[in-house]
């Protein structure tokens, strides 16, 4: 089942996860550029609109991450 996440949600990304930065929210736009976590990460949901990825606040800017890559951050 997908989990939805929104916006103030706590998501746990792991390691070796790719993350995308993009100018503008245009979904169809082509990153401009890549990281791939070295560690894992416990970061805030910023912006949940798109549909196969959610922005997350990682480095002071936003960043993009597969839905599929990420797990709930909360405690159960």
């Amino acid at each position: 089942m997908k989990r939805i996440y929104k916006e103030g949600h706590l998501v746990y990304v792991p390691s070796e996860v790719i993350m995308n930065k993009y100018r503008s929210y245009d979904e169809s736009e082509c990153s401009v550029e890549c990281y791939t976590t070295k560690t894992p990460e416990y970061l805030l949901v910023v912006d949940g609109k798109r549909s196969q990825e959610l922005g997350v606040y990682f480095n002071g800017d936003t960043w993009f991450v597969n839905q599929k890559d990420v797990y709930s951050g909360e405690p159960r």
